[in-house]
């Protein structure tokens, strides 16, 4: 290796769906706080991480969703 200082990497997270009535996509992370609902990060088939429910930020319409990673 050299002397270089390190350099930064920086983890980046998203929670990609598509609104099953409008097709729209978006992150829910950005939407949503699941950490409130208890959910940790890339939680997945657990109780919690089943039947989340969710409402699209473009067309209003509310679904459940099983998260995955």
């Amino acid at each position: 290796m050299n002397d270089a200082p390190n350099v930064q990497a920086v983890w980046s997270l998203s929670l990609s769906v598509a609104c099953p009535a409008c097709k729209h996509d978006f992150d829910v992370l950005e939407t949503h706080d699941i950490g409130a609902e208890g959910i940790q990060t890339c939680e997945h088939d657990t109780e919690a991480s089943r039947n989340v429910e969710l409402g699209c930020p473009e067309c209003g319409h509310e679904f459940l969703a099983d998260l995955a990673y």
